[in-house]
């Protein structure tokens, strides 16, 4: 079944044109037949802010070859037919029968080999735009954030979600007027893409040893214990754990019931009741919390009395007394 019929921008017998059409529309290529047969190249596209979706099928037996991406993620999803992908060093036999989404990431090589029947939704996903967006959810450790296993990449879990919103979205917009159709979507790509970046942390989450995430969160909390006083950020934590922000979370919450940041406070909260239950005539409340990093007084002050029944200045008082 063709998809996104309404926007069609290619249909072509040519195979010089579906070559270069198909290369900067999508990634760089070679195309060539894999046997005797008529080609008959189908395009159809619809661009978004920082994605592009892409229904594609050539009619005849192809091999793509030489094809690398260097600014974006392809996520592949089968419609009909079979290919045969070779992504790095993995090699994954896709069928419209039985479809299994997958995602190409940048600067891997890859190869595809598809029959006469295959045709595939494919979604291109800018790589700056997806890396900010790790950046604004707290995702800043590009190196293990953005990463996805190819054979897991829309095979469950969240990935399999981006998989059938995908192709849920290509039927509606075939069954509606060009003008109305594409505004929900819009809509949509930021919470599409935040599903592909969990779609990538847990099949990583998948691969982490209990030991290996044990040493992690230690090696987290010794930089917040060293950085007390001090700003520290997620990516700082990231970096250093070696985790996704996702499983630093989690970790963090199986072992302490908080968040690393919630650990952050809790143990500044101990070092400025130490200080204070240790204060002279001489201690000024506002210099230890200041010592401390403390610089959002009501709120520090407001978490202080829920855990120990009492503001910093009356803690001072009554070791005064």
């Amino acid at each position: 079944m063709e998809l996104l019929a309404r926007y069609n921008v290619l249909r072509t017998v040519d195979w010089a044109e579906s070559e270069t059409i198909l290369s900067r529309e999508l990634c760089p290529h070679v195309l060539k037949p894999a046997r005797s047969g008529h080609l008959r190249t189908v395009e159809n596209r619809v661009r978004l802010a920082s994605s592009t979706l892409v229904f594609v099928s050539y009619g005849t037996r192809v091999i793509v070859t030489q094809a690398e991406i260097d600014s974006a993620y392809l996520v592949f999803l089968p419609q009909s037919g079979r290919s045969r992908l070779r992504i790095g060093r993995h090699e994954i036999e896709t069928s419209g029968a039985a479809p299994r989404g997958l995602v190409i990431e940048p600067e891997i090589p890859f190869t595809i080999e598809a029959d006469e029947e295959a045709a595939a939704l494919v979604w291109r996903v800018d790589r700056d735009a997806l890396i900010r967006l790790a950046g604004s959810v707290g995702e800043d450790s590009l190196a293990s954030v953005i990463r996805f296993a190819p054979r897991a990449g829309a095979a469950r879990g969240a990935g399999a979600a981006v998989a059938r919103t995908l192709r849920f979205v290509a039927h509606e917009l075939d069954a509606v007027e060009q003008h109305a159709a594409l505004a929900p979507f819009e809509r949509m790509e930021e919470a599409l893409m935040l599903m592909l970046l969990e779609a990538g942390a847990g099949a990583r989450a998948g691969r982490e040893t209990c030991a290996a995430s044990s040493s992690a969160i230690r090696r987290a909390e010794e930089l917040l214990r060293v950085r007390l006083a001090e700003s520290v950020s997620m990516a700082e934590l990231v970096r250093v754990s070696g985790l996704s922000a996702r499983t630093l979370f989690r970790r963090f919450r199986k072992a302490h019931g908080m968040t690393p940041m919630q650990y952050l406070r809790h143990l500044r909260l101990e070092r400025v009741r130490r200080d204070l239950l240790r204060g002279t005539a001489v201690t000024n409340v506002t210099e230890v919390l200041y010592r401390w990093g403390i610089v959002q007084f009501g709120r520090f002050a407001g978490e202080y009395r829920r855990r120990y029944g009492e503001l910093p200045s009356e803690t001072l008082r009554r070791r005064l007394r």
